[in-house]
């Protein structure tokens, strides 16, 4: 009987084991088109001085599209190719300063902005149609874009193309399209880390990559719907290197110092079916910027305070 009792709780122990453990690899087939709502939300503060101008601007923005994922044919074990692409933008951004307040609306083919109350562009109404066609051409090359990828194992591109696309969909590239996995059969309790390259810092592109590292914790399973799915547990923090960078527009070459980005939330992940089901993800990036105008060398020094709040979910 004692044998007996010991083979049973090994038997248990092992099954106990089994299902304390999930295969948290992407997995999209050739054909299959997976349709997610995204939404990113941010509000920045900028505090300084540009030339003899004092600055305190905030800035919130809002971004609503559905992502799309269609899997193509695979032509190395391990990697998944796919296209993404997104439809029904929705961009709300609200700027305030001392002297201007603006706000721009984009949803659908109606393109509305005001300063200080007085609109400048109405695409219903023919108001400031040279600006409005800058805006049409900007939404139809990230509406009709697609931006082909290569997925690893972890769920990390390894290729990809169509710039504008990826920078507006993955949010200022923070992290790739979700939050890697493991790409293997992970316990429960186990975290893995992955490094991220992040080109651009707001409208500053950077003379070299920023890294982001991050930590994913497969924490616990959660029943959510009558499926069991794996909660993934995600922290991010960046390095804190001094960075250089300019913004071509405004003729702009500046330093980038105190840099300081932390990043927290929680996904789930279908195991059965290899796909995320939802998440969300904030953010906070804090710098400061020293830097010179081209056209009269007059000195930019600002403070910028961030928040950034990622979230998505897997239609039906």
């Amino acid at each position: 009987m004692p044998k007996l009792v010991w083979i049973v709780a090994l038997f248990l122990a092992g099954s106990l084991h089994a299902a304390e453990e999930a295969d948290l690899r992407l997995r999209i087939a050739k054909d299959e088109a997976l349709h997610y709502d995204w939404g990113i939300s941010s509000n920045y503060e900028t505090k300084g001085k540009d030339g003899d101008k004092d600055v305190d601007l905030k800035t919130e923005k809002y971004l609503g599209t559905v992502a799309t994922l269609k899997g193509l044919e695979s032509a190395r074990p391990g990697e998944t190719p796919i296209d993404l692409t997104c439809e029904g933008l929705y961009i709300q951004e609200e700027r305030k300063d001392a002297d201007v307040h603006s706000k721009l609306k984009i949803e659908g083919n109606h393109i509305l902005y005001t300063e200080n109350d007085r609109t400048i562009v109405d695409s219903k109404n023919d108001v400031g149609l040279d600006k409005v066609n800058e805006y049409q051409k900007t939404l139809r090359a990230l509406e009709k874009g697609v931006a082909h990828l290569t997925l690893g194992p972890s769920g990390k591109p390894v290729q990809g193309g169509n710039a504008k696309l990826l920078e507006t969909i993955q949010g200022g590239r923070l992290n790739g399209i979700f939050p890697l996995l493991s790409g293997q059969v992970t316990a429960l309790g186990t975290p893995w880390d992955e490094r991220y390259e992040m080109t651009t810092l707001g409208d500053l592109e950077l003379e070299k990559p920023a890294g982001v590292r991050t930590r994913m914790t497969f924490a616990k399973w959660e029943e959510r719907g009558g499926v069991k799915l794996a909660l993934i547990e995600f922290v991010a923090a960046w390095d804190s290197d001094k960075l250089a960078g300019q913004d071509k527009e405004r003729g702009l070459k500046v330093q980038i110092e105190q840099l300081k980005g932390l990043g927290s939330g929680v996904c789930y992940f279908d195991p059965k079916t290899g796909r995320f089901t939802e998440g969300s993800l904030s953010f906070i990036l804090k710098y400061k910027i020293e830097g010179l105008r081209r056209e009269d060398q007059s000195k930019v020094s600002l403070d910028v305070d961030g928040k950034t709040a990622v979230s998505f979910k897997l239609k039906p």
